[in-house]
């Protein structure tokens, strides 16, 4: 395997090694979704990056997903957030993708369901999770993605 770049350094496949599995692997699939060119394609990569740093699929899903949000947003952007995220919304989206009913929500182009706002947001607290998990220097990136300082 090829070193990964992300944040401003190279990761080997040792460096890989020495992370927890869901790390390395939201780590792969983060990198894999700068790469790819649709909304739609990118905000699924994104998708299994968050499912691999939230522990994996289970029945309890969302309520990591929010703890990994709320860890992100720290309190000082925590009203940022609440305001602005919609987890139930969010998965929804992934599974409509996944099973191809997208276009119910916009027939023309499945591109429009999946706005370039909505794959920054995810990918914002994919990177300000995997930041904290790596042990790098946050930069509040989510607050950003949803307008706050």
């Amino acid at each position: 395997m090829a070193a990964l770049t992300a944040f401003g350094r190279s990761f080997e496949p040792a460096d890989l090694r020495g992370l927890d599995h869901g790390a390395a692997l939201a780590l792969r699939w983060y990198v894999l979704a700068r790469d790819v060119e649709r909304n739609d394609d990118r905000y699924l990569a994104l998708w299994v990056a968050l499912e691999a740093l939230a522990g994996g699929p289970g029945t309890d899903l969302l309520k990591r997903i929010a703890g990994l949000v709320a860890a992100a947003a720290g309190p000082e952007g925590e009203s940022t957030v609440r305001a602005a995220f919609d987890l139930r919304q969010l998965r929804e989206l992934r599974n409509r993708l996944v099973a191809g009913t997208a276009r119910e929500l916009a027939p023309s182009n499945v591109e429009f369901t999946v706005s370039a706002r909505t794959v920054a947001v995810l990918g914002a607290l994919i990177a300000d999770t995997l930041r904290a998990r790596l042990r790098l220097p946050a930069e509040g990136e989510l607050v950003k993605a949803l307008g706050g300082s």
